[in-house]
C-alpha cells in the first residue's frame, strides 16, 4: 500500500491509479486504498473518479482525516473546470 502512495505523490501517479485499482479489487472496503487512488487521481486531474474515491472512503469510514475538506477541494475544482469551459 505504501509504493500506491508513494508513487502516487510523485510523477508515477497513473502508476499509482493502477497499483491501488488491483489493491481494490481485492480488498474493496480497504479505506486508505480509496484515499490513495483518489490523491493519485487528483494529480491527474481526473477530479470526478478522485471524488468518487473519497466520498467512498467516507462512506466506509464516517470521520477519516481531512476526507471532507478535500471533498470540497474536488468539487470546487470540478465547478471551476465546468464554469471555464
Amino acid at each position: 500500500m505504501n509504493l500506491g502512495l508513494l508513487l502516487g505523490r510523485t510523477s508515477q501517479a497513473s502508476e499509482a491509479v493502477d497499483l491501488l485499482e488491483r489493491r481494490l479489487a481485492q480488498e474493496p472496503t480497504r479505506v486508505g486504498a480509496h484515499l490513495n487512488r483518489g490523491n493519485a487521481l487528483q494529480n491527474l486531474s481526473r477530479y470526478d473518479e478522485a471524488l468518487a474515491h473519497d466520498q467512498e472512503a467516507l462512506r466506509l469510514q464516517p470521520d477519516p482525516p481531512g476526507v471532507p475538506r478535500a471533498i470540497e477541494g474536488l468539487r470546487a475544482a470540478l465547478r471551476a473546470g465546468r464554469e471555464s469551459r
